[in-house]
């Protein structure tokens, strides 16, 4: 916090959500550090929408953003001239994809969601779903892709998985906070064997199961 009052340390355009806010007296002589000195640099205090936030191996963990968190679309600073950095178009280091699976620790101890979908909003002419729902996976059977169409008539924490008859999970398909309105997910299911698998969208207020067949 001194070096940030003293000028000597600069943290511009960043987002920051659930930070402590507290006041330091001798630091900042009475003055709250979060709002006082972080957004007037480019910051931004407000959730950005990560899809999974778990710290123990339940597969919960998913760094990823959703579209619709304002990461996408915040002003950013000009990237140095450097062929070291990757230029991206969003703030903070994931994006649409999990670059960390397949050869971190926190992926092969579980606590990374085996995310190997993509997800879009569907356009609904701003109408707002009055009613949850999940709708049948289409096509049924598929090999090795499908859809999965579902609807929220709020904002919600949802979970949507795959499950083996045998009531496993085999892979989290979204996990975090989503917006009011209707959803398209495609699943590409390359790595699993054939047979029946139940999905599931839990919210916060509801659950719906239904089943797919996929026949290789």
């Amino acid at each position: 916090t001194r070096l940030t009052v003293d000028g000597d340390l600069n943290m511009e355009n960043n987002v920051w959500y659930k930070a402590a806010s507290s006041t330091i007296e001798e630091l900042t002589g009475g003055k709250t550090w979060l709002a006082d000195y972080l957004t007037s640099t480019d910051n931004f205090i407000e959730d950005p929408l990560i899809n999974g936030i778990s710290r123990t191996n339940d597969n919960g963990l998913n760094p990823t953003i959703a579209p619709t968190s304002t990461a996408w679309t915040r002003p950013m600073k000009t990237y140095p001239e450097s062929d070291f950095f990757d230029e991206v178009t969003y703030m903070g280091a994931f994006g649409e994809t999990n670059w960390a699976l397949g050869w971190t620790a926190l992926d092969f101890n579980g606590i990374f969601g085996d995310v190997v979908t993509s997800i879009k909003e569907t356009p609904n002419s701003g109408a707002i779903p009055t009613a949850f729902n999940l709708s049948q996976n289409y096509p049924n059977p598929f090999n090795p892709t499908t859809t999965i169409d579902f609807a929220l008539p709020a904002t919600e924490y949802i979970d949507l998985s795959i499950y083996n008859t045998l009531g496993q999970k085999v892979v989290t398909l979204i996990s975090g906070l989503r917006k009011s309105g209707s959803y398209s997910l495609q699943f590409d299911a390359s790595d699993l064997a054939s047979g029946w698998y139940i999905y599931r969208l839990k919210t916060e207020s509801s659950v719906m199961t239904r089943k797919m067949l996929l026949i290789k």
